[in-house]
């Protein structure tokens, strides 16, 4: 639930106040849940980091801002329907 919690407070932090404009809600969603879903990959793995109930939030929030960049093209390939030569 926690993890739930954190992959929405972090989309919306994230889609808010990155530089890019041409970004969708959806792909910055599905871009944090990725960065959240590593973090907890790290956590299991039982490397180091900042814990909040079952979320581990340095790592998420750390993956989750590097997977930001492909935003913008992700939203675009979700628009069009997928990849077309």
């Amino acid at each position: 639930m926690v993890a739930a919690a954190v992959t929405l407070i972090l989309s919306q932090l994230l889609y808010a106040f990155w530089p890019h404009s041409e970004r969708s809600y959806f792909a910055v969603l599905v871009l944090t849940a990725v960065g959240v879903l590593l973090g907890q990959g790290w956590q299991y793995v039982g490397l180091p980091g900042f814990g909040l109930g079952e979320a581990n939030l340095f790592p998420a929030a750390l993956f989750a801002i590097l997977l930001q960049p492909p935003a913008a093209r992700l939203g675009r390939l979700l628009s069009r329907g997928g990849v077309r030569p």
